[in-house]
């Protein structure tokens, strides 16, 4: 067991240690746009003052505002049913943490109780394949994500997986969910374990996410990294989601309004009823006298949580030093913010992980179980995995009135915290030492709660009956862009020819989005100027006038000439700039028409956009590099 303990220990400890790293980072923050952060280009300041930058920038925020008041119809993601509904067999969990965290243990216990209905269930884990030992043989494959990505998930029948089960919408899971369903008509199911939201801020040192969603893509990502949500990426990823699966019903906010969805509830180890040791053999193991109030915690410390664990372990502390023999029994791995927690000395065992099959006898060996906690927006979003097995295990839990806390009765089921103070949680934790009746009863009528409503059975039928409706939609391909953060530009040139490939791949390379087909007619533009005099004029004309009807375009028709590219280039820069302005309110796209000399005209775009987009964020405050930006668009 403590070579075991050991070997996750170490891994867990690398893996915290670069979180700590990350969470140390300089988060950038962008500050509302601000024409009069924006940088000077040689030249502008011969231009009229309504076509300069700032002028160009201001317009087109207070455009942004004018229509972000009208009035709009609430946004639904409730998509048709079809008349013939798919069957849905061979089902791929993604899960996001090995066998070392409960995720993984979760995913097993739905994929066993579908397997008994009939289906055929394949998990997929990141990380440490071996932890997988753990589990047995479930009569399924477990297998890497690595695997599935280079060689597809293996299933009995040879088949792909008819739907997706990914088990929160974090980096890895993202990512290995949308290589499996791009291109495909195959759906999937997004699970969601906690308010990543709020986890996210608190591992970036507090920054808003709000905020955080403000930035470039680029920028972001090495902050996010694959392990947390991505404020972007993830959110678009449940979005086009076909059903969602929830732990708690407070976490049905985060679904969009029409998307089928299920409270599915995690279970207890039936192991917990009738533990394999008894009760005074491990507190003998632990050096626990028989006079000592044992209180047992079965989980990891880290940032999100750090607080609430540091309550516990001060309550502990306070007890003790007030004369009152009272133990905390700590078992899962420590991160770098447990250095920080008070020092218990000989009124804790810290057994780090231990395997999962001693817990229910360790359960046993304790006289309360707590979960620390205080109403807010971390423990209103999750439901603790450890949960479960405390209120299945018949011995009396102490928890915060919040999540599974709100179906519990105060003094009946549970002692529920309110504020979830040290004072209090020293105060509940007497009483049950103080009044063993109380103890036994709300033990004993915690474990009925379990029994009833915390069945892996139960939960397995409100997956299966998501899936029925998943089954009935209508089926749609994802493309895997849209499963990815757009460029916050889109570049669409017309063309008068459907391109080559070859060109299309130079098209691309150099920003440009996709191509428009239009007769060679309507591309022409109006008769080309005899001089730059005369092409600012026309320009001038363009940018100066009222946006168009289109809430979604605007359109750039230039003159093929060679001497006018660098016209061409300042223009579309300004137009990248009051576009992007307006992203915030629509998809941005911008129509322009290359020359003849397709390459000299592409590199031109290239410039022009990044430089465009590169101008509206530093009117933010966000000096971004050309090749952040050229890596955002997918340009290296």
């Amino acid at each position: 067991m403590f070579a075991l303990r050991r070997r996750f220990g170490q891994t867990r400890w690398a893996r915290a240690l670069r979180r700590r790293q990350r969470s140390r980072l300089r988060v950038p923050r962008a500050q509302p746009p601000d024409p009069a952060l924006l940088r000077t280009f040689p030249g502008d300041d011969a231009l009229p003052p309504e076509l300069r930058d700032d002028r160009l920038l201001a317009d087109a925020l207070a455009w942004a505002e004018r229509r972000g008041q009208r009035s709009r119809e609430p946004v639904t993601t409730a998509r048709p049913r079809t008349s013939q509904p798919r069957r849905i067999a061979n089902v791929l969990f993604v899960s996001h943490t090995d066998f070392s965290g409960n995720s993984a243990w979760h995913v097993l216990a739905i994929a066993t109780e579908l397997r008994e209905h009939g289906l055929s269930p394949t998990i997929a884990i990141p990380d440490d394949l071996e932890t997988a030992g753990e589990a047995g043989d479930p009569g399924f494959p477990i297998v890497g994500l690595d695997r599935v990505l280079a060689e597809g998930a293996p299933f009995p029948d040879g088949r792909a997986p008819d739907l997706v089960h990914a088990f929160t919408p974090r980096e890895l899971v993202r990512e290995a969910t949308s290589a499996v369903v791009a291109g495909t008509d195959r759906p999937y199911v997004i699970h969601l374990e906690d308010n990543d939201a709020a986890i996210l801020s608190a591992e970036l040192g507090g920054a808003s996410v709000d905020e955080l969603a403000r930035l470039p893509a680029a920028v972001l990502d090495p902050l996010v990294g694959r392990s947390r949500v991505h404020p972007l990426r993830g959110r678009r990823f449940v979005e086009r989601a076909a059903g969602a699966s929830v732990v708690a019903g407070r976490l049905l906010e985060l679904v969009p309004p029409g998307m089928p969805s299920a409270v599915v509830k995690p279970g207890f180890d039936p192991a917990v009823l009738d533990p394999e040791r008894g009760r005074a053999d491990v507190r003998a193991d632990l050096g626990l006298d028989d006079d000592e109030f044992a209180i047992a915690y079965t989980g990891s410390v880290h940032t999100a949580n750090a607080a609430d664990v540091r309550t516990l372990y001060a309550a502990v502390a306070a007890l003790r030093g007030d004369g009152h023999r009272v133990v905390l029994i700590k078992t899962g791995w420590d991160g770098p913010e447990a250095a920080e927690l008070p020092q218990l000395v000989r009124g804790i065992r810290n057994l780090g992980h231990v395997a999962r099959s001693f817990i229910p006898s360790l359960l046993g060996a304790a006289d309360a179980l707590v979960q620390p906690g205080v109403p807010g927006d971390f423990d209103d979003y999750r439901f603790p995995a450890k949960l479960p097995d405390f209120l299945a295990s018949g011995r009396p839990v102490i928890l915060p009135r919040a999540n599974i806390g709100l179906e519990l009765r105060d003094g009946d089921d549970a002692l529920l915290l309110e504020r979830g103070t040290t004072e209090e949680l020293s105060r509940a934790i007497l009483r049950l030492r103080d009044d063993p009746g109380l103890a036994e009863a709300v033990g004993r009528r915690g474990r009925e709660f379990a029994l009833r409503e915390l069945r892996w059975s139960k939960s397995a039928d409100g997956v299966r009956a998501l899936y029925e409706q998943v089954g009935g939609l209508e089926p749609r391909v994802l493309a895997r862009r849209a499963l990815e953060v757009d460029p916050p530009v889109k570049i669409v040139a017309v063309v008068s020819e459907q391109p080559g490939a070859a060109e299309a791949r130079e098209a691309r390379g150099h920003g440009i989005y996709g191509f428009c087909r239009e007769p060679r007619a309507a591309v022409e533009p109006p008769a080309a100027p005899s001089t730059a005099y005369d092409l600012d004029t026309t320009m001038h004309e363009r940018l100066a006038t009222p946006l168009p009807a289109h809430d979604w375009f605007r359109s750039l028709a230039f003159p093929a000439a060679a001497e006018l590219r660098e016209a061409y280039e300042l223009w579309l820069r300004k137009l990248v700039l009051q576009t992007i302005a307006r992203a915030g309110a629509q998809e941005p796209l911008i129509y322009v028409v290359p020359g003849e000399d397709r390459a000299a005209w592409l590199a031109a775009t290239r410039s022009a956009v990044v430089e465009g987009v590169r101008e509206f964020y530093s009117s933010q405050g966000l000096d971004v590099s050309r090749r952040v930006l050229e890596r955002a668009f997918g340009l290296e």
